[in-house]
Order: structure tokens, then sequence, then C-alpha cells
């Protein structure tokens, strides 16, 4: 019983069993889970989904995936998807935070033109107005589709289809912002020291709260460098 993401490592599985003088009943099931067609795969479509250890509300929170950031999808189970983060973390997303897309849809919003959200909480609001409703809110590290400009606001698409305004002043060109990021000493710890005061959260990974592993993991992305979620990941990258 279990879960494998290729059929190959179904069939190892039970070849392996057989060989040690085992008779089986084979329940493995093979990711992703045929339901899902062939939108096997995720936008994080609200500023931060929290990933749950179980598919249910009161489960543990393990880790939280920014709006704009891609998920692979495995199987879906009531309201709930089986979701694995780029940083290779598994959890369960709930259906209305994450936007399911094809391996053409992914791959077409992340050539696009993107900005990514440079301060620390803003506001994406219906009218190039800070007094206009809200449509959505964003967090550092959120990526949005930008989409034309009107006076000190760039026009966004966000993920699920809706737009908006945000300020110019809140947002960078994602590709640039990538390319000036220089990941020295000085640099990890200046924006390490920017974060003091926040609160701890477990499972968290944003400027509103965040664990040990994700204050590492945010730190260094905002520095160019990837992590994987887990500290004991974390510990094999690099030196």
């Amino acid at each position: 019983t279990g879960c494998v993401d290729n059929a190959v490592a179904h069939t190892d599985a039970l070849a392996a069993v057989r060989a040690a003088g085992f008779r089986v009943t084979d329940r493995i099931e093979i990711l992703p889970s045929p339901d899902l067609g062939d939108a096997t795969w995720g936008l994080a479509s609200v500023s931060v989904a929290s990933g749950r250890e179980q598919p249910h509300n009161m489960a543990e929170m393990g880790t939280q995936v920014l709006m704009g950031h891609p998920v692979r999808l495995w199987k879906r189970t009531g309201a709930w998807y089986l979701a694995q983060s780029a940083d290779r973390y598994v959890c369960w997303l709930p259906q209305g935070t994450v936007r399911r897309c094809t391996q053409a849809e992914l791959d077409a919003w992340n050539a696009s033109r993107l900005l990514i959200v440079t301060v620390l909480e803003g506001d994406i609001r219906e009218q190039p107005s800070a007094d206009a409703p809200p449509v959505a809110d964003v967090v550092l590290g959120c990526l949005v589709k930008p989409i034309g400009t009107e006076g000190d606001w760039f026009k966004v698409e966000l993920p699920d289809g809706q737009t908006g305004y945000l300020p110019k002043n809140a947002a960078e060109d994602y590709a640039t912002w990538r390319s000036t990021r220089r990941p020295t000493p000085e640099n990890i710890e200046r924006t390490a020291r920017s974060l003091m005061g926040r609160p701890y959260l477990w499972g968290a990974n944003t400027p509103r709260g965040l664990d040990c592993s994700g204050f590492t993991k945010l730190v260094f992305f905002l520095n160019g460098v990837d992590l994987d979620r887990n500290a004991s990941h974390q510990r094999q990258q690099g030196v």
C-alpha cells in the first residue's frame, strides 16, 4: 500500500517483495491520479496558501506556497489536493487556494513577464487608487502578471484570472530582480536582520510568520538562492 509517482517504481516494488517469497495484495496507487486529467499542475492563487499534513483544516501546517508559485498536483481527496511544492515539500492544499493547470499552461505562465512583490505586505485593488476596494492581498515574494500600467500603478492579472492594480513601488520585474541578487554573506545577514521582530509560526515562511527553515528559505530566496523547505534538506545544499 502507498503511493508512487511512476509505473516503474510500482513494478519494482512488487517484484522485490515477490522475489523475497511473499504473496501480496497490490494496493499501491500510481500518481498523478487519473481523475486529474491533464491538469496535474497548479499555481497558488492566494497570497499565502497553507499546506497541511492531512486533508483537513485542523491538521498541522507543514509549509506555505506564495501566490504565483507552482505546485505539482498528485491527487484530490474531497476539497483538498495532495501537492508538492517546488522545494520538494508534499502537503495538502485546499482547492480554493490553487488554480489547476496543464503543463502547457504552467509553461506559458513561467514564460510570461512576471512581477515580484517587494514590500512586506500589500493589496491589489479594483482601481488605481489607494481608496479602491481590494481584490486580493499580497506578501513579499508573490508573483503576478503585468498587463498594463496607469500612472503609478501596474495593472496585473492573478493566477486565477482576476485583475487589479498594484502600486509600482510595491513590485519589480521578476527577471530583472533575479539578475540583480547578490548572495554575499553581508547581503544575506542584512536581509535576515530586516526580518527581526517577525513572529515565529510553525510551518510558515512569509513575513507574517516564519519557522526556522522557513526563515532561512525566505532569506536566501530574497538573495537569489533557492533552498528546499526542510532544514534536513537545506543542510545538504551548498557550503
